[in-house]
C-alpha cells in the first residue's frame, strides 16, 4: 500500500502510520463505519474514525556539543537534525549538511574533547527548507556569535552579569541585540497573519462561489472588481446561439401570432404591414406590440413595418 505521508513503525501508533486519505483509497468499499481493519504497521484494530490526516511527519532532533568554557559557562556548538539532514549556522549562515557533520568537524579539530549528545525533539509539519526560510533573516551571513546567539548562555549571562571579553572570546557586535524571545514572537506574528490571509482568501472563494453558481453556463468569464461588483463576459459562440435560438422562438411566435384572429381588446394602435388590403391599417395584438417593442429596443425593425403614426406623418 502507498502511504500519502510518511510514517515510522517506531513510533506505534496508527495515527502516524497512514494518512486518512490512503486508508480510505484503500477501502473503497468500505461503508460502514463499524467495519474492522487490521493496520499493517502496527497491527492494532481500526475503524474510519481512529484514523486522521497527520501531517507532522518531518522527524526533528537537537545535537549539541560543548566547544568553549569560560567563567565557569559552556559555549555550545549546536544543529538540527531534520529528516535525515543536518542544518547548522556558523560564520557564512545557516548551512546544510549530513548527519553530525558540523560535529565531527570541530571534534576532529580538537580531539578528546566532549561528545555529541542528541535529542530527539518530536516531529513537525515543516521541513528543513521551510525552517531555514523562516530563520535565515536573524542567522544571516557576518552575524555569528557562539555565545550570544547560544540561547541558554545569553540567558545565564546577563542573571549572573559574569563578563566574558578577553582574549579567548570577542562578542560580535553585530549580534549583541540579538533575542531569541524576539525570534519567537516574530515567527508567531507570522503564523497569525498567514491565518488571517488564509481565512480572508476563504471569504474570498466563498464570493466566488456564489458569483459563479448565479452565472449562465454560456458564459466564458466572470471579472470581479475590487469593490466586489463583478462583470460577466460571454462566450461569443454561446452567445451567439443562444441569440439565434431566441431569434427563432420570437418568429415563431409572431407567425402564431399572424394566425390568431384579433379579439376586442386588441382593438388598439396599429400599424400599416405589406400584404393588407389596400394598406387598411390593421391593429396589433398583444403579442405583435411586445415583439415590436423587442426590435425597436435591438434597432431591428423591419422596414416593411412602419408605425401608423409615422406612417400619417409622412
Amino acid at each position: 500500500m502507498t502511504s500519502s505521508q510518511p510514517w515510522s513503525a517506531g513510533l506505534g501508533r496508527h495515527l502516524q502510520c497512514f494518512g486518512l486519505g490512503a486508508y480510505l483509497e484503500a477501502n473503497m468499499k468500505m461503508r460502514a463505519l463499524n467495519n474492522r481493519w487490521t493496520c499493517p504497521v502496527c497491527s492494532n484494530i481500526l475503524k474510519p474514525h481512529d484514523l486522521v490526516e497527520d501531517g507532522a511527519c518531518h522527524e526533528v532532533s537537537l545535537a549539541a556539543t560543548e566547544i568553549i568554557r569560560v567563567a565557569g559557562m559552556s559555549g555550545y556548538h549546536t544543529s538540527v537534525i531534520v529528516d535525515n539532514l543536518e542544518y547548522f549556522f556558523d560564520a557564512i549562515g545557516i548551512l546544510q549538511a549530513p548527519p553530525l557533520f558540523s560535529h565531527n568537524l570541530n571534534e576532529a579539530k580538537n580531539p578528546g574533547g566532549s561528545k555529541t549528545v542528541v535529542t530527539f525533539i518530536g516531529y513537525s509539519h515543516f521541513d528543513g527548507r521551510a525552517m531555514v526560510e523562516a530563520l535565515h533573516e536573524f542567522f544571516e551571513r557576518g552575524s555569528y556569535d557562539v555565545f550570544y546567539k547560544n540561547c541558554i548562555f545569553k540567558a545565564m549571562v546577563e542573571s549572573s552579569g559574569v563578563t566574558v571579553q578577553g582574549d579567548i572570546y570577542t562578542p560580535n557586535p553585530v549580534s549583541a541585540d540579538f533575542s531569541v524571545d524576539g525570534v519567537i514572537a516574530s515567527l508567531e506574528g507570522d503564523d497569525e497573519s498567514e491565518e488571517s490571509d488564509h481565512s480572508e482568501s476563504d471569504e474570498v472563494d466563498k464570493y466566488v462561489q456564489k458569483v459563479l453558481s448565479e452565472t449562465p453556463a454560456h458564459v466564458e468569464e466572470v471579472i470581479i472588481e475590487k469593490d466586489g461588483t463583478y462583470r460577466i463576459v460571454e462566450d461569443e459562440d454561446a452567445a451567439a446561439g443562444k441569440d439565434a435560438s431566441k431569434n427563432e422562438t420570437d418568429n415563431a411566435e409572431q407567425v402564431g401570432a399572424n394566425d390568431t384572429p384579433m379579439t376586442d381588446a386588441d382593438q388598439q394602435d396599429g400599424i400599416k404591414r405589406q400584404g393588407t388590403d389596400d394598406g387598411i391599417e390593421v391593429p396589433l395584438s398583444k403579442r405583435q406590440r411586445r415583439r415590436q417593442k423587442i426590435l425597436e429596443a435591438r434597432g431591428e425593425l423591419p422596414h416593411d413595418t412602419v408605425p401608423a403614426a409615422e406612417e400619417v406623418a409622412a
